[in-house]
């Protein structure tokens, strides 16, 4: 089945509807912002002490100015943006890309490159 890049996020994930991180941010509770920041292991990655204000998610397409965490060091985001994408699946670039999604999950990154053979086809 060929997929439809403006129902995946930009790099090709399909959030569940149970994600911690945007339930935390929608119920605004510190207890499951504080287990999805942990979870996420956030201050590892962007060496930012937990605060509530920028631990959330707003849901990556979201055409409001991001203000979470996530989405403001999302690499992949941006560069998706900047080239007019849906989705990484539209991107020709996208064997070669060393962002660090792909770097940190090269499987995922697998996942995705079939998706795009099969966009493609």
């Amino acid at each position: 089945e060929k997929p439809n890049p403006k129902l995946l996020n930009y790099c090709g994930y399909k959030c569940p509807d149970d994600c911690k991180m945007y339930l935390a941010g929608q119920s605004n509770n510190e207890a499951l912002k504080i287990e999805a920041y942990t979870m996420w292991r956030l201050e590892e990655k962007y060496e930012v002490k937990y605060s509530p204000e920028i631990v959330f998610c707003e849901k990556c397409k979201s055409t409001d100015d991001p203000k979470s965490l996530l989405l403001t060091n999302c690499t992949v985001r941006k560069c998706a943006i900047e080239k007019g994408f849906d989705c990484c699946i539209e991107c020709n670039d996208l064997k070669t890309c060393n962002k660090e999604i792909w770097t940190t999950f090269p499987q995922f990154k697998e996942e995705v490159l079939k998706m795009q053979a099969a966009y493609q086809s």
